[in-house]
């Protein structure tokens, strides 16, 4: 993830687990989003959704129910507010 946008293979890469991963019928979700640019090519390769530093740190358990309460997605994030 964190050279595809400038390595063609690497991107290429990530473009074939995606499409083989549709062909079986599943949902992707992308790990390591940090930056709008990743975000932005990965649901154009049709990620269903994204997870990294870029939406969230990691963090205790206790803190979770709180977050999702108030989360807002950035509007480059391109998701809508989990569900509960």
């Amino acid at each position: 993830m964190r050279d595809m946008l400038d390595d063609e293979r690497d991107r290429a890469l990530v473009r074939g687990i995606v499409s083989l991963a549709h062909a079986f019928n599943r949902k992707v979700v992308a790990e390591g989003v940090e930056t709008p640019s990743h975000a932005e090519a990965l649901r154009d390769m049709g990620c269903d959704g994204l997870q990294g530093y870029g939406i969230a740190r990691p963090m205790p358990l206790s803190d979770l129910i709180a977050w999702i309460g108030a989360w807002q997605p950035p509007a480059w994030v391109g998701v809508q507010r989990p569900v509960r």
